[in-house]
């Protein structure tokens, strides 16, 4: 039985045994990197999509390449959030609070981008934009929370169980509003415009 190893485990574990020399030769190490990454990845049964459904058909190794680069592309929106709220409150002199609202504000322009999505075919440029989509997803929580910290700082964390219970018991029906969407229009992307024009 293969021994399996989680993400966390092994993204800390590489990079010491590298330096003790613990690790795989450097001539083999991409291919035992590749083995661990494919112990770590669940076996996904496909869903069963009506024919009409617009299929993607992106093999699973680019899928899964595509995955890995959005989760990146994340992590860049939200540290980008916090890098332009520093450069335009030293640079541009605003407020600490307007120049969260900026940054709130273009990262909602950036998920509006969702707009493009139905008339994109797949591609790069599709790739592309679901990535700056992702981006200004995740750009929009440090705002998020820095505005909870401002409403009371000492029931930060009462108010943002409030915000987050009361979010979760909005949108939790409009699941079912989504599965309708796209069983009617045999489509995901109508759902994802709705979503990225949320914020």
């Amino acid at each position: 039985m293969s021994r399996r190893i989680d993400h966390g485990a092994l993204v800390l574990w590489l990079p010491l045994a590298l330096l003790a020399g613990c690790a795989p030769g450097s001539e083999d190490i991409s291919h035992w990197m590749v083995e661990q990454r494919a112990q770590m990845t669940p076996k996904v049964t496909p869903v069963e999509k009506p024919k009409d459904f617009k299929p993607l058909s992106y093999t699973e190794a680019a899928a899964l390449d595509f995955q890995s680069a959005y989760y990146i592309s994340t992590d860049v929106g939200c540290f980008l959030a916090g890098l332009i709220s520093l450069w335009l409150i030293r640079k541009r002199s605003l407020t600490a609070h307007d120049s969260r609202r900026w940054v709130y504000a273009g990262a909602c322009l950036l998920t509006s981008l969702s707009v493009l999505i139905p008339s994109m075919e797949k591609g790069w440029p599709l790739l592309g934009v679901l990535l700056i989509i992702g981006a200004g997803a995740l750009a929009l929580f440090p705002c998020y929370y820095s505005f909870v910290q401002e409403v009371s700082a000492h029931h930060v964390g009462r108010i943002t169980g409030l915000l987050s219970m009361w979010v979760w018991a909005v949108t939790s029906p409009l699941h079912k509003l989504f599965g309708w969407i796209a069983d009617t229009t045999k489509s995901y992307d109508e759902g994802l415009v709705i979503a990225g024009l949320a914020p």
